[in-house]
């Protein structure tokens, strides 16, 4: 056997509770949580900027990483994206400037 029994017992794994959400101000395919997230966490101050995933300018099918300190840029990346994407270029440039956007 690959998984044992017991793994089939529990095929979502060891858990304290599942749960759905939805963010009320959004309306979104999965809930717009993640981007309701952001977008509070920017208008609290509580971060400087925020890592999204947006489409490419030049191509649309192409998922790109970017990072903002504006609501307006994480609204127009939110949805789903159904391609990896690397965030750690990005983040290196941050890194190297050595402060925000």
């Amino acid at each position: 056997d690959i998984l044992s029994k017991k793994a089939d017992k529990k095929p979502l794994g060891d858990y304290i509770e599942i749960l759905s959400a939805k963010a009320p101000t959004l309306k979104c395919q999965d809930g717009g949580v993640a981007t309701a997230l952001l977008n509070y966490t920017l208008s609290e101050s509580l971060v400087e900027n925020v890592v999204v995933i947006d489409k490419s300018d030049s191509e649309a099918w192409k998922p790109e990483a970017i990072i903002t300190n504006k609501s307006i840029d994480v609204i127009k990346a939110a949805g789903t994206k159904y391609a990896a994407c690397s965030v750690f270029g990005p983040l290196k440039k941050l890194n190297k400037g050595n402060g925000g956007v």
